[in-house]
């Protein structure tokens, strides 16, 4: 098995979990294979038990990784185009700038909200809403929230019936998925749910002026909320 550079720089949680997701990208443990528990990564990366767990926690969350009580932890299946993609590889090892990932998504999702208006059904809709009252339902899991708001905003793309923005929701998953994760603390889930709510009735009344609004409004909020609690440009 490949050998692993000790973790030296001062974040190791963030260094642990670049070089996990690395490895899996770059094939040395293999979809469904298991990785080595976790003394072993700690011996590999001179980091403690802490560390690793941390790491394997943000993977479970991102849903590269499964953890299975009392077997370990494994790599999930997935599709070579998502893990493979050479610009996944390059954007996802960085450290997500979480201001300049929502303005990305503000040009993005607002624009895409009138093809959604365009084409969604009503088996459409009641998946988005599904996804707003799983929301509610995990309100006091801060990973699993993250991950069910990211599939209202993923479930918007697929709608849209384009297949560049699917495909790009689909290479940036990872990188989307893991600031969602990472912006929730700060800005809480009430608000989170509000905005969805209220986009979601406006999409049932194929209202595409006041959900591209709505949606401007959510990300806007959001951005200042950022910046309130100190957050900046990372450069």
């Amino acid at each position: 098995m490949q050998q692993l550079e000790p973790v030296r720089r001062k974040s190791v949680s963030e260094e642990v979990f670049s070089k996990l997701l690395n490895q899996i990208i770059q094939g040395t443990w293999p979809p469904k294979s298991k990785l080595p528990s976790e003394n072993e990564l700690g011996k590999m990366l001179n980091v403690s038990r802490i560390s690793i767990r941390a790491a394997l926690d943000r993977l479970n969350a991102l849903g590269v990784v499964e953890t299975r009580h009392g077997e370990g932890s494994f790599v999930r299946g997935y599709s070579t185009d998502l893990y493979m993609n050479s610009l996944l590889h390059k954007i996802v090892l960085d450290q997500v700038d979480l201001l300049q990932v929502m303005e990305y998504r503000k040009i993005i999702e607002c624009g895409t909200i009138p093809l959604v208006v365009e084409h969604a059904t009503d088996e459409d809709l009641a998946k988005l809403a599904t996804s707003v009252e799983e929301m509610e339902s995990s309100q006091s899991d801060v990973n699993l929230f993250a991950l069910k708001d990211f599939d209202f905003h993923a479930e918007l793309a697929r709608i849209s019936k384009n297949k560049v923005i699917i495909k790009v929701m689909e290479i940036l998953q990872l990188i989307l998925q893991e600031s969602v994760i990472d912006i929730v603390p700060f800005v809480g889930t009430e608000m989170g749910i509000y905005y969805h709510k209220q986009i979601l009735d406006a999409l049932r009344k194929r209202d595409a002026e006041l959900a591209g609004k709505l949606m401007d409004e959510h990300i806007n909020t959001n951005i200042l909320r950022l910046r309130a609690q100190g957050v900046q440009y990372t450069g």
